[in-house]
C-alpha cells in the first residue's frame, strides 16, 4: 500500500491525538474504591459542630474507618458577597489531614454556604456563583497532588428556594460545572462528588442528567422516613418504630420500603455506570434503640448490596446522632466504645477496609 507524506502526517497525528486521550482518560480515572465502594466512614461536620480532635484518629482506626467527611463553612460579611472560608474550620480540616496522615485514612471536602438551606439567598447572584468557585480553585491548589484527599463534595445539601423551584436543578447544574471547571483548571485529576438537588435527596436522581465531565461520584443523603430518623427533633414526634407503620395513612417502613425509596439513584448509577456515595445518613438516638440499631442495619446492607461507599452522620458532633452515645432520652447520654450500634458500624467498617486491602 503506498502511503504519501500527507497521510503519513495525518496517521501521525490521529495517533497523538488518541494517546492524548487515553492519557486524558487515565488521569481521570476513578479511584477504585468510589467504583467498589469501599470508603466507609463518619462525618465530622465542621469546626464549630465537631468535639473529635487529634487524639480521636487511633480510635477512628480501631474502628475501621478509612473516609472522614469534612464541612468548611462559606461565610460573608452582611452586605457583601465577599465570601470566605471560616479560619477556624480550615485550620480544624488541617489538622485532621495531618493527625491522619498514614493511618489509612482518607477525606472529603464539602462546603456549606451560609446561611444554607430554604435560607439561601445566593442563587440569584452571580458574584457568589465565580467567588465560591475560586474558594474551590485555591482548595484545589492547596491539595492538589494530596492523595489523602479523595474527593471535592461541591455544596452540602444543595436546595433552590422555592421561588427557584422550576429551575432550580438547571441553576445548580450550572453552577456545579462552573465550580468543577475551576477545581480542574487547577488539579485535573480531583475526584468530584456532586448532590443532587433538593437536599441530596433519593428523589432527586429522578431524571437527573450526569455532568458531562469524567471522574464524579454522585451522593445522596438518606434519612427515610424523617418520622423515624428526626424523631424528638423539629416537629417529629416520638414513639415511632422500625420497622412498622408511618404517616397517615400509615405505610410499612422496613427493609423493601428502603430499598424502594432508593430505586431513582439505583437506576441512575447502573444506566450510567457511575459510583454512588452515601454522604449522611444515620437514625438518632431518640428512638427505641432496636429502631435505632435496625434501622441503620437496613440501610448498610442496602448501601453494601449496591456497593456504594457511605459515611455516617455523625461521629462527636450533636450528640443525637452520635454512634458512642446509647440512651434513648435527651437526660440520658452514655459514651460506650463498644455499645451496640457503634459495634455495628466497626463489623461492617473493618471487613470492608480489610477487603480492600487483600484486593491489592
Amino acid at each position: 500500500m503506498h502511503i504519501t507524506n500527507r497521510s503519513f502526517l495525518s496517521l501521525i497525528i490521529l495517533l497523538i491525538i488518541l494517546t492524548l486521550q487515553s492519557q486524558s482518560f487515565a488521569e481521570t480515572a476513578l479511584d477504585s474504591r468510589w467504583v467498589d465502594g469501599q470508603f466507609k466512614g463518619f462525618n465530622l461536620g465542621n469546626a464549630k459542630a465537631s468535639k473529635i480532635n487529634e487524639k480521636d484518629i487511633p480510635r477512628l482506626q480501631k474502628y475501621g474507618a478509612n473516609l472522614l467527611r469534612i464541612g468548611l463553612r462559606i461565610t460573608k460579611d452582611s452586605g457583601s458577597t465577599n465570601y470566605k472560608i471560616d479560619k477556624v474550620d480550615e485550620v480544624f480540616l488541617d489538622k485532621i489531614i495531618a493527625s491522619s496522615k498514614g493511618s489509612g485514612i482518607s477525606v472529603v471536602i464539602t462546603l456549606g454556604i451560609e446561611p444554607s438551606g430554604n435560607k439561601s439567598d445566593y442563587w440569584n447572584n452571580n458574584a457568589t456563583k465565580i467567588r465560591v468557585g475560586e474558594i474551590w480553585k485555591e482548595l484545589a491548589l492547596k491539595y492538589k497532588g494530596n492523595v489523602q484527599v479523595v474527593g471535592f463534595d461541591l455544596l452540602n445539601e444543595p436546595v433552590i428556594p422555592r421561588y427557584y423551584k422550576l429551575q432550580g436543578r438547571d441553576i445548580w447544574r450550572e453552577w456545579a460545572l462552573d465550580w468543577s471547571g475551576r477545581i480542574r483548571d487547577a488539579d485535573p485529576n480531583r475526584t468530584i462528588i456532586f448532590e443532587p438537588a433538593p437536599w441530596a435527596l433519593p428523589d432527586g436522581f429522578a431524571n437527573l442528567q450526569p455532568l458531562p465531565i469524567p471522574n464524579v461520584v454522585y451522593s445522596l443523603h438518606f434519612y427515610s422516613p424523617r418520622e423515624i430518623t428526626h424523631q424528638g427533633i423539629y416537629s417529629y414526634p416520638l414513639g415511632v418504630d422500625y420497622p412498622g407503620n408511618v404517616g397517615f395513612p400509615p405505610r410499612y417502613w422496613d427493609y423493601s420500603q428502603l430499598y424502594s425509596i432508593l430505586k431513582h439513584a439505583r437506576k441512575f448509577s447502573f444506566e450510567n455506570k457511575v459510583p454512588i456515595y452515601v454522604g449522611e445518613f444515620s437514625c438518632i438516638r431518640y428512638a427505641s434503640a432496636n429502631s435505632r440499631f435496625k434501622y441503620v442495619q437496613d440501610a448498610i446492607e442496602i448501601f453494601e448490596k449496591e456497593g456504594w461507599s457511605w459515611t455516617f452522620h455523625s461521629f462527636k458532633e450533636w450528640d443525637g446522632w452520635d454512634p458512642e452515645i446509647e440512651g434513648n432520652s435527651k437526660s440520658l447520654a452514655i459514651r460506650l466504645e463498644n455499645g451496640p450500634l457503634i459495634n455495628l458500624l466497626s463489623l461492617h467498617m473493618r471487613q470492608l477496609t480489610r477487603s480492600h486491602e487483600q484486593q491489592k
